[in-house]
């Protein structure tokens, strides 16, 4: 794919931020509350046991969503997926002080939040086969997957940490919603806005919605 289609005046490198925060985020939910399961048992009046299913309910459905998640990917394009990563993973756990009264509530929340890993992951060769030049995409790739190892151990650090400041698992998890939604917020900045990049903006909407403008389609075609 020739250059001209990806040099988005950098834009390519505020869906890379984007993407990075949300893998980040993505390994922050799924185990900031592992090392503190005995505690979230307790207050939910549920056996460690059963509160290991907290786990699970993460894993599972982002399996699932992978099946499919592709799919959107191609006809929907790379930002429409992208957003819903971000979306699953910050939206459940920033309304968990509200519905993680029990253990049911907290489960289904687990469960959409455990989407997000198959609208991410999805999205990661789409992200580098498109809009990275030849010359980027290994930095690309390397970013994005050193980024689910930082998420991991930031997840087993903080998520503790932050338990101990609050007192309250729900509001611990609700703060650290705040990387997926910084994820969210950087994804939407940035857009080209002078007169001379219109026809770029067009085409960077064309690609939210899986389409492309007709000078990208040139493009394509050279």
């Amino acid at each position: 794919m020739p250059e001209e289609l990806v040099r988005h005046t950098n834009f390519r490198w505020l869906i890379l931020i984007a993407a990075v925060f949300g893998y980040i985020s993505m390994q922050v939910t799924n185990l900031s509350i592992a090392p503190i399961l005995p505690q979230i048992a307790d207050d939910l009046g549920i056996n460690p046991g059963t509160a290991t299913n907290l786990m699970t309910a993460f894993l599972l459905p982002g399996t699932v969503a992978l099946l499919f998640a592709g799919v959107l990917c191609d006809r929907y394009g790379i930002l429409f997926v992208l957003c819903l990563g971000l979306f699953c993973t910050a939206f459940p756990s920033v309304v968990m002080p509200w519905l993680g009264k029990n253990y049911q509530m907290v489960f289904i929340a687990r469960i959409l939040a455990g989407l997000s890993p198959g609208f991410l992951l999805s999205a990661m060769g789409p992200i580098i086969a498109l809009w990275f030049p030849p010359r980027e995409k290994g930095l690309a790739g390397g970013l994005m997957g050193a980024s689910v190892s930082v998420g991991s151990a930031i997840g087993v650090v903080a998520g503790p940490a932050l338990f101990l400041v609050f007192g309250d698992w729900r509001l611990m998890v609700a703060w650290l919603s705040l990387i997926g939604w910084i994820g969210l917020v950087e994804r939407r900045s940035g857009l080209p806005g002078s007169r001379r990049d219109r026809y770029r903006r067009a085409d960077l909407f064309g690609i939210f919605r899986g389409q492309r403008s007709p000078q990208s389609r040139a493009n394509c075609s050279q």
